[in-house]
């Protein structure tokens, strides 16, 4: 059986991530549809890498498929939480239970996931792997605004995972029309739209750690720091105050970003060139063998 990984399955929930992704790592690349065909996974025992473990949410057709593609395929899985509240008890549960039958394993970048292992007494490797190739985006002046994500949705449980009642508004009534984000309401924009953006920015600012981490290193890379209550092991992490999410400290929250914003105009090649140290850029992790090693 070979332990090199050469092929990538990409949940529907997040197929936007998955050409670039493929394109980084040289990878062979799958979207998880309702039609794609489970003949290439039947039985199969090459090793796969997953990214995005949302296969538990089964009210959709491509994620039945998405699901019964996992079912199928008898090889060594690494399963590579996207984020978006794909980790939970449940899809834990899964990976632990096949890789008794198969070695599967888990891999999350989060702290909220990351804790979640911990309960579960799951062993994972503590590196950050880059979901894309970062070269354009490189340290420029500091601009004059204030990076958030509001989602794509107006539905409550989008406006309570991006805190857009609790902390989005109250920063808009003191920033007014330096806080920057992305209009729902409007088309998807593509990258060279959201790079012009981020130039015009000077701080990120978002209320959780799993969602957003893109961004925040797309930003990094431009000598940009996130504050966000968590991600406490990373130096281009400016530390929240707690309860940012629920409305609690955003006096706080605000004197952080002013703080920030004294840096206007200058450049800081410091963050950007840890944010790319921190990150693994070569391809041990793409074999079997990594992983086995994690897991004793």
């Amino acid at each position: 059986m070979g332990c090199k990984i050469n092929t990538v399955l990409f949940s529907p929930a997040i197929l936007f991530f998955s050409r670039r992704f493929a394109q980084r790592w040289k990878l062979k690349l799958i979207q998880a549809k309702a039609n794609t065909s489970l003949n290439k996974f039947k039985g199969s025992k090459k090793p796969l890498l997953v990214v995005g473990a949302h296969f538990m949410k089964t009210t959709s057709p491509h994620f039945i498929n998405f699901k019964r593609i996992l079912d199928c395929h008898q090889g060594p899985q690494v399963i590579f939480f996207g984020g978006g509240g794909d980790c939970s008890r449940s899809s834990l549960s899964y990976i632990k239970e096949r890789n008794k039958r198969i070695p599967t394993y888990a891999f999350v970048q989060d702290d909220k996931s990351l804790e979640l292992l911990e309960q579960m007494e799951m062993k994972h490797p503590k590196v950050y792997i880059p979901f894309k190739n970062y070269s354009r985006y490189k340290p420029v002046p500091l601009g004059s605004k204030i990076w958030v994500h509001v989602g794509f949705s107006n539905k409550p449980n989008v406006r309570n995972r991006y805190a857009v009642d609790n902390m989005v508004l109250p920063l808009i009534e003191e920033f007014g029309k330096d806080v920057s984000f992305i209009n729902p309401k409007g088309p998807t924009k593509g990258e060279n739209f959201l790079h012009k953006k981020y130039k015009e920015c000077f701080v990120y600012v978002k209320p959780g750690t799993d969602h957003g981490a893109t961004t925040m290193w797309e930003l990094g890379h431009m000598g940009r720091r996130t504050i966000c209550p968590g991600h406490d092991d990373l130096e281009n992490v400016v530390k929240a105050p707690p309860g940012i999410k629920e409305g609690k400290n955003i006096d706080k929250l605000i004197k952080l970003i002013k703080k920030e914003k004294e840096r206007i105009g200058t450049v800081q090649p410091s963050i950007a060139n840890y944010v790319s140290q921190v990150h693994i850029h070569d391809e041990s992790w793409l074999n079997i063998k990594f992983w086995k090693n994690w897991n004793g």
